[in-house]
């Protein structure tokens, strides 16, 4: 009996391992740092589950998650990746960023324990399958735009109960950064909805529609916007849109 369970006990070892992310593509200067150093990353360089990935002036990078799905970043842009893990067929990934701008576009899940989350600090987005863009300014404001599928949103500074959410402690080293993190567990969730600029908790946001969250966490800014807008003619923009296409995303 114990020859059988060692090597299904070293496959999930080496499957829970695996879990990171992969540098494919990247322009100028951009650092890694993990623990208490760091590198210049280059192209191909694996991630892992608390690192933290900074860009210089004209810099971008492209980060390629186990799974599939990817995010880059533009110039003078940075983000942690809290979680990378597996387990099974699930997969689960939340990065955090305090400063700078970051495209997303995530693979949809068969999985249904499977996540994508990420963190600012005015809002934190889930998605299971869709192209969006965050914007953190430097007074910590968020912008956030769908471009397909949808994303739901919460606000961390409002106070979430109930069975949509729980915590998860991520392992150090390959999978996680060792720290507690709230994830968003599969659930039926509802249609885009009007929000409430004083207070809000929880919200949909659908296709070619954005929110823009002030400060305080307030909602300054809500509702459809067009791609023919100044916003959408950003190079960065146009950039991402060129990729995604060239990469059949």
């Amino acid at each position: 009996m114990m020859k059988r369970v060692l090597p299904l006990l070293c496959l999930l070892l080496i499957t829970t391992a695996l879990a990171g992310a992969e540098i494919t593509y990247l322009v100028g200067s951009v650092s890694v740092f993990r623990g208490g150093s760091s590198f210049t990353a280059s192209l191909g360089s694996r991630l892992k589950g608390g690192d933290i990935v900074k860009t210089r002036d004209r810099s971008r990078v492209e980060i390629t998650l186990d799974g599939g799905s990817l995010v880059r970043l533009s110039s003078n842009s940075e983000l942690t990746i809290e979680r990378s893990s597996t387990s099974g067929l699930a997969t689960s990934t939340v990065i955090s960023s305090t400063g700078g701008r970051l495209w997303s576009n995530v693979t949809p899940f068969t999985n249904a324990e499977s996540n994508y989350v990420v963190k600012t600090p005015t809002a934190t987005a889930a998605v299971r399958g869709t192209v969006f863009r965050t914007d953190i300014y430097p007074d910590t404001s968020t912008l956030l735009r769908v471009y397909e599928g949808s994303v739901e949103m919460w606000n961390p500074m409002a106070a979430i109960e109930g069975p949509h959410f729980w915590e998860t402690e991520g392992t150090e080293g390959e999978t996680g950064s060792g720290e507690r993190h709230e994830v968003v567990g599969p659930h039926e969730v509802s249609g885009p909805i009007e929000v409430s600029e004083d207070q809000w908790t929880q919200i949909i946001i659908g296709g070619m529609q954005q929110l823009y969250i002030a400060p305080d966490g307030s909602v300054m800014e809500e509702g459809a916007f067009s791609a023919d807008d100044e916003l959408e003619q950003d190079e960065w923009i146009l950039w991402n849109q060129e990729r995604d296409a060239e990469l059949d995303r």
